[in-house]
């Protein structure tokens, strides 16, 4: 196999462009960017959508692949590739004749990304790679505290627990801290476990006392959320846990589940999942859009910039009028979060005070005597820092203390360095060198980077 076939894969499997250089029927080497709708494996003949770099023309051609000179697939390019035949390459051995072994060719694409990150190769089991593991990632129902959330917030929110990776930018004032605040309740009422981490204090306090500010009438709901700082004021959070285990030892625990209108849980959240879907759809196309506009209105060939405007951006027009507008998408998702904020609450409640007076059951003893003992703040600290640093106590501690808060480089303290809550949140990630942001990234099956 060689470089052509490869970066014809690339091409392919990444939706993207390839440049290439192409010698005719009459021995004239031509430049165009192709973009492959389909592969004969028997006569190796490409189906393309051909842009002719020299003339600006685009139209649909077969070229043979014995004929490429040379190859570059273009960085930053889209082009969709038919399902049918990525799922062909997967299935159909004739392509081994063109490509070789499918999956060697993901894994050395998995190793020249790592190589062009600098950074070493994690997968070590291939098999992993070539055929991951079906990940259970089923539709949640949205919790929300603060409930003037745009659709951008709906969809940071929807998917901190759902994928592997959310990232949400945005300068100050557009809600970063509010979203932050709202996924991490969400999370909570899914059960999950929540590490928060910034490179600075000043954001974990933020989101600290938005969490512990939350009201059910004339009660402050006692969330389980512990603030940890530096080794040296470990004391404090000792205190802290001593102080919300004293005030809701008593109080009777509310009973029931947060009513959020007339459909079930799972309705509304595979409803708002494909509404978020078609808004994230929607996003891409009208960035297409305008960029095909602007390549258009750029160019000084006429042929060109009419193929660009009858064709790639006619067919992404007739997408966008096929969907629905952003406002009745909006309208349709603050349908499905607009709930009962009093039973949420009420639900919150219940659940935080339930977490909280585990701490009075046998089973944590050790963790009570800690918050409670008499002995000097310095001595418990250091039991503390011993305690949370074994995975079996830090599980402990998170059933009553889902939610942990602390600095990127304090996190360190919380058990050794493999995955042990459902979701990390770190809040100004620009903020942080590539070694801080590591120590609470390597604890969490999922992240989410606020930058």
């Amino acid at each position: 196999m060689g470089s052509v076939a490869r970066d014809i894969f690339k091409a392919i499997h990444e939706h993207k462009w390839l440049s290439v250089e192409y010698r005719n029927r009459q021995e004239q080497v031509t430049h165009y960017w192709i973009g492959i709708n389909d592969l004969n494996p028997q006569t190796r003949v490409l189906n393309v959508d051909g842009l002719h770099l020299g003339m600006h023309t685009i139209r649909s051609l077969s070229i043979r692949l014995d004929s490429i000179v040379s190859s570059s697939v273009v960085e930053g390019s889209y082009h969709q590739t038919p399902n049918r035949l990525l799922s062909a390459i997967a299935k159909d051995d004739r392509y081994e004749e063109i490509f070789g072994h499918v999956p060697n060719l993901k894994i050395l694409d998995y190793l020249y990304d790592c190589a062009r990150l600098n950074c070493t190769p994690y997968i070590k089991d291939f098999c992993n790679l070539i055929y991951p593991p079906r990940q259970h990632s089923r539709d949640f129902p949205l919790s929300l505290v603060y409930q003037e959330a745009n659709l951008d917030q709906l969809l940071a929110i929807n998917q901190a627990i759902k994928y592997p990776l959310t990232y949400v930018q945005g300068p100050p004032g557009t809600g970063k801290t509010s979203t932050i605040v709202n996924a991490i309740a969400n999370a909570f009422c899914n059960g999950k476990t929540v590490l928060f981490a910034s490179y600075n204090n000043h954001p974990v306090d933020g989101v600290f006392q938005s969490l512990t500010s939350l009201t059910y009438g004339d009660l402050t709901i006692p969330f389980p959320v512990l603030r940890l700082v530096n080794k040296d004021r470990v004391g404090s959070a000792l205190e802290y846990m001593r102080d919300l285990y004293e005030r809701t030892k008593d109080l009777p625990v509310p009973r029931g589940k947060p009513r959020l209108g007339d459909k079930s849980g799972a309705e509304r959240a595979q409803t708002l999942t494909a509404l978020l879907k078609e808004y994230e759809k929607q996003i891409e196309l009208i960035e297409r859009r305008d960029s095909i506009q602007t390549l258009a209105d750029s160019s000084d060939n006429l042929n060109f910039a009419i193929e660009l405007q009858s064709k790639q951006l006619a067919q992404v027009n007739k997408q966008l009028e096929d969907m629905q507008h952003l406002d009745g998408l909006f309208a349709r998702a603050r349908k499905l979060t607009d709930g009962d904020r009093d039973a949420l609450l009420q639900f919150i409640l219940g659940a935080s005070l339930y977490r909280i007076q585990l701490l009075g059951k046998p089973r944590y003893a050790e963790l009570l005597e800690m918050a409670t003992s008499d002995d000097p703040i310095e001595q418990r600290a250091d039991r503390f820092n011993k305690y949370v640093s074994d995975p079996t106590n830090l599980k402990a501690l998170q059933r009553i203390f889902p939610v942990i808060a602390t600095t990127c480089i304090s996190a360190r303290t919380l058990g050794p360095p493999e995955p042990s809550f459902d979701v990390t949140i770190i809040d100004e990630a620009s903020q942080c060198d590539t070694a801080t942001a590591l120590v609470p990234i390597l604890r969490g099956k999922s992240l989410v980077l606020s930058w």
